[in-house]
């Protein structure tokens, strides 16, 4: 498998268990990073090919901003959450979601569906 995945989860120890899960599978890591400001200075020098976003990032931050600029610049993802659909933006609410914790294999089989 290819690609390379941007990881963004506000606890390093899951970013970092999500990442190894993504390149234990084959894929490549574009990142890991554990805030909205990370993801967007990743995103201003380069695009990842897809991601892998925890909604709840803590002290009231949550990426649905980054989710909102993947989706600008075409790039697939999968929301980690355990919120409701309707608890998302209009524009979000159809989006690809995992429950947390999530299952490696699920996690493997999600992102190769979203790169073809």
């Amino acid at each position: 498998m290819t690609g390379r995945i941007l990881v963004l989860d506000d606890d390093p120890l899951l970013a970092l268990d999500v990442g190894t899960t993504l390149e234990e599978g084959g894929f490549g890591l574009f990142g890991l990073c554990h805030s909205v400001r990370e993801a967007e200075a990743m995103l201003a020098d380069d695009t990842p090919d897809a991601a892998v976003l925890d909604v709840n990032l803590g002290r009231g931050e949550t990426s649905l901003p980054v989710a909102q600029r993947l989706r600008e610049l075409g790039v697939p993802f999968v929301l980690l959450s355990g919120y409701e659909p309707s608890a998302f933006p209009p524009e979000l609410q159809s989006a690809q979601r995992m429950a947390k914790p999530f299952r490696p294999q699920e996690l493997l089989r999600t992102v190769g569906e979203m790169l073809g």
